[in-house]
């Protein structure tokens, strides 16, 4: 992985952050869609469920969906990261799914990326730090 990424805490909701790219995780087996994701869904007029409808957004680990946000987020872009199994979804999961969004933040030449928890509300982050 080559280049820089800024990284810092923002308390805002994912849709309010103003970055190049916005990054929300899926649960393969939560539907509706939880937390940023579900959020996001709701911004971007039910597109995220559509896409899972239609079999084209693959919530696996390691699996990801970039989606244009046409203005409906801060952020133009959107990245969809699969997650597998919420049962499954433990600390070795959770690294290798943000290691895996911030290389692809990087490999999109984003200088700024808002990455939304995975496996817990935003919200609450500040509960279980």
């Amino acid at each position: 992985m080559s280049g820089s990424l800024r990284i810092g805490l923002d308390t805002r909701p994912l849709e309010r952050v103003e970055a190049d790219v916005a990054i929300a995780g899926v649960f393969a087996d939560e539907r509706p869609l939880r937390g940023a994701a579900g959020r996001a869904d709701w911004r971007l007029c039910g597109l995220l469920t559509r896409l899972v409808l239609d079999d084209r957004l693959d919530a696996s680990p390691g699996a990801a969906t970039l989606v244009g946000t046409s203005g409906r987020l801060a952020a133009p872009a959107l990245l969809v990261v699969g997650l597998g199994a919420r049962a499954r979804f433990g600390a070795q999961a959770l690294e290798d799914a943000t290691r895996s969004a911030v290389a692809r933040a990087v490999a999109l030449s984003s200088a700024r990326a808002a990455l939304a928890p995975f496996g817990i509300d935003g919200d609450e982050l500040v509960r279980h730090a």
